[in-house]
């Protein structure tokens, strides 16, 4: 699963962002202009930078959007074939970027981190909490049950005396997403 925000900011350095999941007004290409040939695949980034440059900063729509498999097999795999790169070049001197040309897959690997004491199990962020009782047990799954309420988004828990398991994971996005890894970073701190 590939869900990294986005933001004006973000965009002068990566593109984590799914072509085939923006969409833009029409008015927007009418004011800023078609996608850019001479930046090859890199088009719709130039183009987001563009509509950053007018104002228009990207959000994330609410729900799932473009599932999208990351593998070394994918079409961007070859991200740094010559005429990619040519594209790349082009794009990174129109907009004064000093960044690294990749691909999705390499983004992804670089954004998505595990948590420091977390582990990545069947598709969840896990981790054991021990405690010198069960009171002091409970009154933590009280305060992750506060936190999970309060973000609408709910972890598995198991509870052994003086011990106390969480698992995050998003069912709906089929695995771990960008909100289970600030879920999985804020239990921690409780």
């Amino acid at each position: 699963m590939f869900d990294h925000d986005a933001s004006c900011e973000s965009l002068r350095v990566n593109n984590t962002v799914l072509t085939s999941s923006i969409a833009y007004a029409r008015e927007v290409q009418d004011a800023l202009g078609p996608l850019d040939p001479a930046v090859g695949s890199y088009a719709d980034w130039d183009f987001m930078v563009r509509m950053c440059a007018a104002g228009l900063a990207p959000h994330k729509l609410p729900g799932l959007g473009v599932c999208y498999e990351l593998h070394d097999d994918n079409v961007s795999a070859a991200f740094d074939a010559p005429e990619r790169r040519a594209g790349f070049e082009r794009f990174a001197g129109k907009h004064g970027l000093e960044i690294r040309i990749a691909n999705h897959l390499a983004i992804h690997r670089l954004l998505v981190s595990v948590p420091d004491d977390w582990s990545e199990v069947d598709g969840a962020l896990e981790r054991e909490f021990k405690f010198d009782d069960f009171i002091q047990a409970m009154a933590f799954v009280n305060r992750v049950a506060d936190l999970a309420e309060s973000e609408n988004h709910h972890p598995d828990v198991e509870i052994h005396y003086n011990r106390v398991k969480l698992r995050w994971s998003t069912h709906s996005a089929g695995g771990i997403t960008d909100k289970d890894r600030e879920m999985a970073s804020r239990s921690s701190e409780l």
